[in-house]
């Protein structure tokens, strides 16, 4: 299932279409089988439309990570998003003594690459997440 992210950028073409928690509906130039894909691979129920006004990008990522963590039972997710997006989540969860091309370039448009999240919990009771540098993967395109 997909669940869209919530974007760093207040560009249009980072902006939401589909209202919170709402059906994700196909363009009218769209062919009519979309409507059936939609339905059964974009699961909503955490999407929460266009982010608010007095909050941040590095909150939002955060929270993402904890929901991978927490609301899910499954080893893999799939996770679509704006370029803008996955370059600040590799620049916030690589270790910042790594040097990755996906620090400084973003992937290219519908690019796709895999990678490992890790958590630990911190001594406060918190939790910290982290990219594995070396599962990162580009199953397409490229950054």
């Amino acid at each position: 299932r997909l669940f869209p992210l919530q974007e760093i950028s207040r560009n249009p073409d980072a902006l939401s279409i589909t209202p919170a928690k709402g059906k994700v509906v196909r363009a009218w130039t769209d062919p009519e089988e979309l409507e059936r894909l939609f339905e059964k691979q974009i699961d909503t129920r955490l999407h929460t439309g266009n982010k608010p006004v007095k909050t941040n990008g590095l909150l939002r990522m955060q929270e993402f990570c904890h929901v991978v963590f927490h609301d899910f039972e499954k080893e893999t997710i799939i996770a679509v998003g704006h370029s803008l997006w996955f370059r600040s989540f590799f620049r916030t969860f690589l270790p910042h003594t790594v040097e990755h091309v996906s620090k400084k370039r973003k992937l290219i448009n519908g690019g796709c690459v895999g990678f490992s999240l890790q958590r630990t919990e911190t001594p406060d009771g918190g939790e910290q997440f982290m990219i594995d540098a070396k599962s990162i993967t580009i199953l397409y395109g490229g950054f």
